[in-house]
């Protein structure tokens, strides 16, 4: 089963609503997510956010959480969350090799 690694800044407002969104150049690996996929969010400190596709979806509305370019993530996804502020230890590399896993 493929895992979903995603590399984020910070926490992003949109994710208080479980969904994130991919820009165009991300199409192809886009394209070879489905429904239970699992996402880990990382930065930083480690993962912080582990969870499940829910939906995957192409939209060009404005997204207010994306301030800087709210239009520029059209490849979206939503999520189930299942865990948030994951341990700050957690060896992102490891994780990657042992759950077959793809980075955005």
């Amino acid at each position: 089963m493929l895992c979903l690694f995603v590399a984020i800044l910070m926490l992003d407002r949109s994710l208080v609503r479980e969904f994130w969104g991919f820009t165009e150049r991300n199409r192809k690996r886009w394209d070879l997510l489905e429904n239970g996929v699992r996402v880990l969010f990382y930065g930083d400190k480690g993962v912080r956010l582990a969870g499940y596709i829910k939906n995957k979806y192409e939209s060009r509305e404005p997204v207010t959480e994306w301030i800087k370019n709210p239009t520029g993530y059209p490849l979206c996804i939503t999520l189930d969350l299942v865990a948030r502020n994951l341990c700050e230890k957690v060896n992102c590399e490891r994780f990657f090799k042992e759950l077959n896993c793809f980075c955005f």
